[in-house]
């Protein structure tokens, strides 16, 4: 299972698909700090890898929207978005893609990262 998540993130073939700033930001830290993709992957889509500064700036300028909250997480759990305004501020924003009835995170380290974090309240308040 953890080598799957690890090819979702990083595969080397579809390095083209992530937006231009995370692939150099891959790319940079793979040599400057002599990771494997395996390594860089395990830690991605964490709040300790080096993607956290980014990650965590896209999730706190979602903290006084919860329409774009619970968008974002229906579009993370189910790949559809019931209200089409936030799906195109979503989309605006760069989280997203997508049109008509399916959409989904622009990247799988965002699908990782933003499912984690919008579901993170069902496992600290039972």
């Amino acid at each position: 299972m953890a080598h799957q998540s690890q090819r979702t993130i990083f595969p080397v073939d579809r390095i083209a698909e992530r937006p231009p700033y995370l692939t150099r930001k891959a790319l940079y830290t793979l040599v400057t700090e002599r990771c494997a993709w395996a390594d860089l992957a395990r830690v991605a889509a964490t709040d300790r890898g080096p993607f956290s500064d980014h990650l965590r700036h896209n999730f706190w300028l979602l903290r006084n929207e919860p329409g774009l909250k619970a968008a974002l997480k229906q579009i993370v759990n189910d790949n559809h978005c019931e209200d089409e305004m936030a799906f195109f501020r979503l989309l605006r924003a760069g989280l997203v893609k997508g049109c008509g009835e399916v959409c989904h995170c622009r990247c799988d380290l965002y699908r990782m990262y933003f499912k984690d974090k919008l579901n993170e309240h069902k496992h600290k308040n039972p």
